[in-house]
């Protein structure tokens, strides 16, 4: 029970009911018993029984008011502040009081339209409140819209955190992110890629002779950039001497270093 509301009125139409019902009950036993001996008709009968289920009826909605006028918490959950106070008037439209399921939390939140192929329900997300920055949490996709924003050209989710350390309230902001898988790209030596009027390029050693292939950079990391081009998985890159290569020089191979080695390591974007 949340509260109760002025009630004297109901109780009283209640009671009259419940009266009413008895009556009834007691004139159809006596016209029950007058019956055995010719002195009540058949319709004096029904008449009577009538009488009474009408009774009974008027006391269900009586009751039904009286019920009416306590009003009980529709979940379970934590009430917030109330603050009516005994004697306040209220309609319908008026706000008791807010309560709170927090056992689970609901967050909202959007992603680019680019990955939308690739999400599911059920998906793991992280999220961080701003009130515990370091603390990261960890939820599931619980719903995915299916209308993209026209201006943000993003896309709505809605994820389920539990909440059972209770640490989280309804409202809280929080950082939330997601992985996806990339496209896997070529990564090479930062003192490989080299530029020309066309563009950026690699050399390339190719059966002992230096060739040029042009790149686009998709990424710079600390120890690597992310290219694409056609450079096959093993394809030998010149690191040193580049400036004195020409397309078609003879080449020749006096230390070879491998992707771990000069921190080249393949990577995703």
């Amino acid at each position: 029970v949340v509260l109760r509301l002025e009630d004297e009125a109901e109780r009283i139409e209640a009671e009259r009911a419940r009266l009413v019902v008895e009556d009834a009950e007691r004139e159809l036993a006596r016209v029950s018993t007058l019956t055995r001996t010719g002195a009540i008709t058949a319709v004096r009968v029904q008449d009577t029984e009538l009488a009474l289920e009408t009774a009974r009826l008027e006391l269900r909605q009586a009751e039904f008011e009286l019920a009416e006028k306590v009003i009980l918490a529709p979940i379970s959950g934590w009430l917030g502040l109330v603050e009516l106070e005994e004697g306040d008037r209220i309609t319908n439209q008026d706000t008791i009081v807010v309560i709170t399921d927090r056992a689970r939390i609901l967050v909202e939140f959007r992603v680019p339209e680019r990955v939308i192929g690739q999400l599911q329900t059920g998906m793991r997300f992280d999220a961080e409140p701003l009130a515990e920055r370091g603390h990261i949490l960890q939820g599931k996709i619980s719903a995915i819209d299916n209308v993209v924003d026209r201006n943000s050209r993003t896309l709505r989710l809605q994820g389920v955190l539990e909440n059972a350390d209770d640490r989280l309230r309804d409202g809280m902001a929080f950082s939330v992110s997601m992985e996806f898988a990339g496209t896997d790209y070529p990564a090479v030596p930062p003192l490989s890629v080299q530029w020309s009027s066309e563009g950026a390029f690699v050399w390339v050693v190719k059966e002992n002779k230096a060739q040029r292939v042009s790149v686009a950079i998709k990424q710079r990391n600390a120890n690597s950039v992310l290219v694409e081009g056609d450079l096959p998985a093993g394809t030998r890159i010149v690191v040193e001497g580049v400036q004195s290569l020409r397309p078609g020089s003879e080449v020749e191979i006096l230390e070879s270093l491998t992707a771990s080695q000069i921190g080249a390591q393949p990577a995703k974007l």
